[in-house]
């Protein structure tokens, strides 16, 4: 029985040396450059820094969209945005109407044209000025404020009336539509962002570009363009000895109107409304003479 135990004793010491020398193998071994290195020392290696590039991509914002239901239907509406240039022009529209109101109240640009071509009267021009000059009705958009600056310089030039003058004032009669022009389209193009009722811009408009001078001499036909409806003023002076007759008639040569029936000089207006088209102006004379169309 003794005999048994020892010998497991003596296989277990056995197994556990072979254990222990097999183990004391597998460890790493020292290099042999360095003899007080341990032979249980642990080494850290530390990685190498790395750069990360990381790519952003931008959505723009989208344009607000609100969705209405109508029933078992839906709507998408996009709501437009808005430019520098009608957020100016949303700004400054009561300024602008109020200047408009008063052009078109006081007949200004057919006054002022009345100046330029028929009587020029120096009481009258200094009178219109001083009414664009002194009114509170000012413009702020910059097309319509070179507008009013364009009649101020127009409504003097009779002051001291020569051919230069009058050359001037015709001159700044054309940027007077230019402008006006300018400031049309610019509410057209930003009509989308206007709640006001910017009629009264087509009735300017209609102003500058229903006026318009005809002069000859003898019989003759002359034809002009309306672009809206509305009435016109025509003022026709003769100088001769016979009959004087203007006929209006439209396009087709329909007769319109007669506008004028003397005989000898004369010196006269009639009014006939119309609406948008071409007409013609039949002239039977002898002598010289001049028709100015304005409206009223």
């Amino acid at each position: 029985m003794e005999r048994k135990v020892i010998l497991t004793i003596l296989i277990g010491i056995i197994l556990f040396g072979a254990t222990f020398f097999f183990l004391i193998d597998r460890l790493p071994q020292p290099s042999h450059g360095s003899m007080s290195q341990s032979p249980l020392s642990t080494t850290i290696v530390t990685p190498t820094p790395q750069i990360i590039y990381v790519t952003v991509t931008v959505t723009p914002t989208p344009t607000p969209i609100a969705t209405f239901e109508e029933g078992n239907k839906q709507t998408t509406t996009t709501f437009p945005t808005i430019s520098p240039r009608c957020n100016s022009l949303v700004l400054s529209v009561n300024d602008d109407l109020s200047f408009l109101n008063f052009v078109d109240n006081s007949n200004l640009i057919s006054r002022i044209y009345l100046l330029m071509y028929d009587k020029c009267d120096t009481t009258t021009a200094s009178q219109i000025n001083q009414e664009i000059a002194k009114t509170n009705a000012k413009p702020k958009s910059p097309s319509l404020n070179s507008a009013r600056e364009y009649m101020m310089s127009v409504s003097t030039w009779c002051i001291e009336p020569n051919s230069a003058s009058l050359g001037r004032a015709k001159d700044d009669m054309k940027k007077v539509g230019n402008e006006l022009k300018s400031y049309t389209d610019l509410v057209t193009s930003c009509q989308d962002f206007i709640d006001e009722d910017m009629s009264v811009l087509s009735k300017v408009s209609q102003q500058y570009e229903g006026f318009a001078s005809f002069s000859g001499y003898g019989n003759r036909g002359v034809s002009f363009k309306v672009t809206g409806t509305g009435l016109r003023v025509f003022m026709m002076t003769y100088k001769g000895l016979h009959n004087f007759i203007v006929e209006l008639k439209d396009e087709n040569g329909e007769y319109v109107d007669l506008l004028a029936n003397e005989i000898g000089s004369y010196s006269g207006k009639k009014s006939a409304s119309l609406t948008a088209g071409t007409y013609k102006l039949d002239v039977t004379s002898s002598g010289s003479w001049t028709i100015i169309m304005t409206t009223i």
